[in-house]
């Protein structure tokens, strides 16, 4: 797989990658001991689609910004939905409404809901390539892994799920007791 998209010419660094079928379908076809573990996020669009081209601007500088914080290992491209119609839906991945943005990693495609700015793709992107385990020595850390920042004013929110695990002594340490107490 990796020899087929380097073909491709889709490990350009910087640059948004105009993809065709072959390179989305080569991104989906490794197993489990192949994964790259590269993210891409991908736009599926119409060439007709205003609200599709509007994004095009946005995901170059995505790609460029991606490129120098993360070199290769994180790719932002677009794909010809209308092109590529029959392939798409002939692979399980047809499109409904224009523009749809999807992720790959992890050896899946997820489909994106977020915002569709460039401050959102970064976030989500940064959320994925976040270890799924983490070591927190302070309540205040804890805290601010368990929340952000909304992109619609500066409220702090609520973030997803979080499991707290002590590891030592059956006795309760400070962090741990504020924890309860916070949470």
């Amino acid at each position: 797989i990796l020899a087929l998209v380097s073909i491709l010419g889709l490990f350009s660094e910087g640059a948004l990658v105009d993809m065709d079928f072959e390179a989305v379908a080569a991104l989906g076809n490794g197993d489990e001991d192949s994964r790259d573990p590269t993210v891409w996020l991908v736009e599926f669009y119409a060439p007709w689609c205003h609200h599709c081209t509007d994004l095009f601007p946005i995901l170059e500088d995505l790609s460029e910004e991606m490129s120098d914080v993360h070199g290769g290992s994180v790719k932002i491209g677009k794909v010809n939905a209308v092109q590529y119609k029959k392939d798409l839906e002939g692979a399980g991945m047809g499109v409904k409404g224009y523009p749809a943005i999807r992720l790959f990693y992890d050896a899946a495609w997820h489909n994106y809901t977020g915002s569709r700015t460039k401050e959102s793709f970064t976030q989500t992107i940064e959320r994925m390539r976040a270890p799924s385990v983490q070591t927190f020595s302070t309540i205040s850390s804890v805290a601010a892994a368990m929340t952000s920042t909304s992109n619609s004013d500066s409220e702090r929110v609520l973030d997803d799920h979080m499991f707290v695990f002590q590891h030592g002594t059956n006795r309760k340490n400070e962090v741990a007791k504020m924890a309860e107490n916070t949470f």
